[in-house]
């Protein structure tokens, strides 16, 4: 996924910074920049000579500064809790017509859910459609019986469920992620 993949080099740049840091200070504690400065605090330094001698606007605006991070970063972690993929609505290709048709996602992955509930074999489905409007990808999660025939399953699915979506959808090449579980039985004992 882009999110994953953008989230993924953010942390490591902002992780080779911290790292970066947390080197140059231990650097310098330990001399590697000359005793005078391993000697010095680490306050002894223009930036905090400046926070002291601007404190009054300073402060406020370095507290400003902050809460705008936090927001921003809140903001980056609901998205990436609560975040998804999942359409919500499809547009429909209309040959000759200027009229804009939209679906909603949900009847179409409810509609497939609903066929492959009823092959046999068949425990839960799970169906929905991700990605973007333009080039969706249905993805199935089939939970099976213990001596389900998953190879049948497949090819059912395939020829039956998913063909209809793509003729629904008008879209020969809508691509399909097909996750076959085998559940165990509850209430199934051996003595």
């Amino acid at each position: 996924m882009h999110a994953d993949r953008t989230n993924r080099v953010i942390l490591t740049i902002i992780g080779f910074l911290l790292l970066a840091g947390g080197v140059i200070v231990a650097l310098t504690a330990f001399g590697g920049f000359g005793d005078a400065r391993a000697g010095r605090l680490l306050t002894a330094n223009r930036v905090w000579t400046f926070a002291g001698d601007n404190g009054r606007w300073f402060w406020p605006v370095v507290g400003v500064l902050a809460l705008v991070v936090l927001a921003l970063a809140v903001r980056w972690l609901i998205a990436i809790l609560f975040g998804t993929d999942r359409l919500r609505s499809l547009r429909l290709r209309t040959e000759g017509s200027r009229d804009r048709v939209t679906l909603a996602a949900p009847a179409v992955s409810d509609a497939v859910r609903a066929e492959v509930e009823t092959y046999r074999g068949v425990r839960s489905v799970r169906a929905r459609l991700v990605g973007e409007a333009d080039d969706p990808v249905l993805t199935l999660r089939v939970g099976t019986d213990l001596d389900a025939d998953l190879a049948a399953i497949r090819d059912r699915v395939e020829r039956d469920a998913v063909a209809h979506a793509r003729q629904a959808l008008d879209r020969p090449e809508l691509r399909v992620r097909l996750d076959l579980e085998v559940e165990r039985q509850q209430g199934v004992r051996v003595h």
